[in-house]
């Protein structure tokens, strides 16, 4: 893809926002996504780390905390830029790519990870075609058990209900254009209960990332 924006909005009740954070009920956890191919540009906002690449010169800071600079190798450039450009934001995309083409159900093209877990990509049902922000998509269902160890080692069992739109659009790879998810989750021994809202926007439109002052 050219270009884009993604949002990704996680909301975990029974968890309180820190108390300098000036918020009040469950936490909420932002994430921001933003690329631009013609300029070989990304920005990335992760809870309070921001991130500003810009061909091989890459700015970074936690807060208002002053920016440090690097530079990056020519292989740790292409890398992200082929992540940024399919929309690849968690995990290596080649072992992602061979672990969901043998989870997947058949009929299902391959979705870049974009948070959810395997288990929940497995058990995507295909629910029709619809256009949602501005992309021609497939609408899948969810509604599975889990039960799955990450290669962290952490444990989890639950239960996850949603519905996930996925570009079907000439020029697009089969990213997650859309997505609203609810999970009841153990993690652990610890229960869980986060609600997911994912949006990729913009796409193939003008998005002006430049780098900090």
């Amino acid at each position: 893809m050219q270009s884009y924006r993604a949002l990704t909005v996680m909301i975990i009740p029974g968890e309180e926002a820190p108390a300098d954070a000036d918020l009040d009920g469950p936490l909420e956890q932002k994430s921001i996504f933003e690329w631009d191919a013609a300029t070989r540009a990304s920005r990335t906002v992760v809870g309070p780390i921001e991130e500003i690449t810009v061909g091989s010169a890459r700015w970074t800071r936690m807060g208002d905390s002053p920016w440090t600079e690097q530079t990056l190798s020519p292989e740790e450039q292409g890398a992200w830029e082929e992540k940024m450009a399919f929309a690849q934001h968690w995990g290596d995309p080649d072992l992602l790519e061979e672990e969901l083409e043998g989870s997947l159900p058949e009929g299902v093209e391959l979705v870049p990870a974009q948070i959810f877990s395997v288990a929940i990509k497995a058990a995507m049902v295909f629910d029709g075609e619809e256009t949602v922000n501005g992309v021609l998509s497939k609408r899948y269902a969810v509604d599975t058990d889990l039960d799955y160890t990450r290669e962290t080692g952490s444990h989890t069992t639950g239960h996850a209900k949603g519905t996930m739109w996925v570009a079907a659009q000439a020029g697009m790879p089969p990213v997650v254009v859309r997505a609203v998810m609810e999970e009841d989750l153990v993690v652990d021994g610890d229960p869980s209960h986060p609600s997911w809202e994912c949006d990729l926007t913009d796409v193939n439109r003008p998005v002006v990332i430049e780098s900090p002052e």
